[in-house]
């Protein structure tokens, strides 16, 4: 897990999803006012902009109640953080798992006017006719978009420098900052601990001392928000999440862990930290107890 500030966040969809063209589909995939009356999802459509800035807002909100005991104001050091996630919401209802929303924009009427959503809030907690029923989110994108994105790394222009507002291909190098990371996560407790090990770490049988230290954490989510982006390739998932690290130098993880996570990551930030988040772009293998590797990218 990337370690940043939940401080003043922010998030920029611009490069991060492939947004289809309103003018060759809409004709096509436009939606009556009356679907949202049947379908849940389109009961709440939001500008992607106006939905970031609502979530926000309830982070602020709920790392205000949730401060650690013995923590004084002003706080210096980050006790919570804020991810969004791309990848894929999944109804919840119906027979098989599908997408909330299908493909292309959707015609819904928004403060009285009929017009295309590009957003819809699906989060179970804030619409009463999901009876908290919350969607399920399939992280991650496709390795062909993972090539896409990260393939020009720093030396030239890329959908990530233009997140960053870096347009000019001069301008890359000097003004971003890519960071790799590779760790082993060791998860599956029933107390949502995990034991976090650098590098590529294999479980020693023998029981010798390699040196290695790992971290004990706990993670808790206090609060989430699912947006479902039916004119793009990837849904969005926002979460506000607490760590606290329980122990600084564990040798082994403890038995009970079910799964192991290999973590590559490359990290991407401004120089000048004009920016308030940082872009993670991770290839995860994971390894459970009783069945093969799989890999994802998110």
């Amino acid at each position: 897990m990337s370690k940043r500030s939940s401080g003043a966040a922010g998030f920029s969809l611009a490069g991060i999803v492939e947004t289809k063209k309103q003018n060759t589909i809409s004709s096509t995939a436009s939606h009556s006012s009356s679907a949202a009356s049947k379908n849940p999802f389109l009961s709440r459509p939001v500008q992607p902009e106006d939905a970031i800035k609502i979530f926000l807002s309830s982070a602020r909100s709920a790392a205000r109640q949730n401060i650690p005991k013995g923590v004084s104001l002003p706080i210096s050091k980050p006790f919570c953080e804020i991810e969004a996630r791309i990848g894929v919401l999944k109804s919840p209802m119906g027979l098989r798992e599908m997408r909330v929303l299908p493909s292309g924009p959707k015609r819904v009427n928004m403060r009285g006017k009929n017009v295309i959503a590009n957003a819809f809030d699906c989060s179970a907690a804030s619409n009463p006719m999901l009876k908290n029923r919350p969607c399920k989110f399939e992280n991650g994108i496709t390795k062909t978009h993972c090539t896409n994105w990260t393939a020009a790394g720093l030396s030239d222009t890329s959908s990530i420098s233009s997140a960053f507002g870096v347009t000019d291909a001069s301008h890359v190098k000097r003004d971003l900052v890519e960071k790799e990371l590779v760790e082993t996560v060791f998860a599956g407790y029933p107390t949502n601990n995990r034991v976090c090990f650098p590098g590529d770490h294999k479980i020693n049988s023998a029981g010798k001392d390699t040196g290695k230290r790992g971290c004990m954490e706990n993670k808790s989510k206090l609060t989430t928000m699912d947006v479902a982006l039916p004119a793009a390739a990837y849904d969005l998932r926002l979460n506000l999440s607490t760590e606290r690290t329980l122990d600084h130098s564990v040798i082994e993880p403890p038995r009970g862990w079910s799964t192991r996570r290999l973590k590559r990551r490359r990290s991407y930030t401004r120089r000048d930290q004009s920016f308030a988040w940082q872009l993670d772009v991770t290839e995860v293998t994971t390894n459970d107890v009783q069945t093969s590797a799989s890999a994802s990218t998110s």
